[in-house]
């Protein structure tokens, strides 16, 4: 909503930088290759709106700002493009994981040298087939369903605590989740590596930027023992 609102009742400009922009402007506003770029379709019709540099006007501190193919920049206060600031990790879920726990086959935790598969079914447990029970086992025997959702739940529940650049992934990561699913052919692989003593760097397929507390990580442990 914070995206689009500023757009919702109309986009009005607080003052034209140039009514027609050459080349050269377009590049001095950073339009050339704009910071921020939005579009968005109302009605069948699509607009879109580029960002460039930042700039001061009258102690106005906005942005240049072209809209679709009009040839004029515009300047625009910043409470009017507050998303010309935002990163991606503003958009980012701090949740590090999430599947309906019906979709999981297979949920395979290694940790200090152990290994355990837990095996997820869906029995129906009526004609129409709108109640469905869960049934897990793991390594051959019968798991207690209502505590593999407790587990579960824990898991869910592990949240990014900070973003790093810094994060890499260890041959021997403290704890490795990986997850195949029913409705698809699919492996992903949660890892989470040693970053300080407090702190686990977690990657989904090799990848992430996201430290977890190892408080929460071995709660999870802890409950799955």
């Amino acid at each position: 909503a914070s995206l689009l609102s500023p757009l919702s009742d109309g986009f009005d400009a607080d003052d034209c930088l140039s009514v027609k922009a050459t080349e050269n402007e377009l590049n001095d506003y950073g339009l050339a290759k704009p910071s921020c770029v939005v579009s968005y379709r109302v009605k069948g019709q699509n607009y879109t709106i580029r960002i460039g540099n930042s700039q001061t006007i009258s102690d106005k501190s906005g942005y240049a700002v072209t809209v679709g193919s009009n040839p004029s920049v515009f300047f625009v206060e910043n409470s009017k493009v507050p998303f010309a600031a935002y990163n991606a990790e503003d958009y980012a879920s701090a949740r590090i994981y999430s599947c309906d726990i019906t979709k999981i086959k297979t949920m395979t935790v290694k940790t200090g040298g152990k290994t355990t598969e837990f095996n997820l079914q869906n029995v129906e447990s009526d004609e129409s087939g709108t109640d469905a029970q869960l049934n897990v086992s793991a390594n051959g025997k019968t798991i207690d369903t209502g505590k593999f959702r407790e587990l579960y739940v824990d898991l869910l529940s592990l949240t990014a605590f900070e973003r790093v650049s810094d994060g890499k992934n260890s041959d021997t990561p403290y704890l490795q989740i990986e997850f195949t699913y029913h409705d698809y052919k699919r492996l992903d692989i949660l890892k989470f590596s040693e970053y300080t003593d407090r702190r686990y760097f977690m990657s989904l397929n090799g990848s992430g930027n996201s430290l977890v507390l190892s408080t929460s990580v071995d709660t999870f442990i802890n409950n799955m023992n």
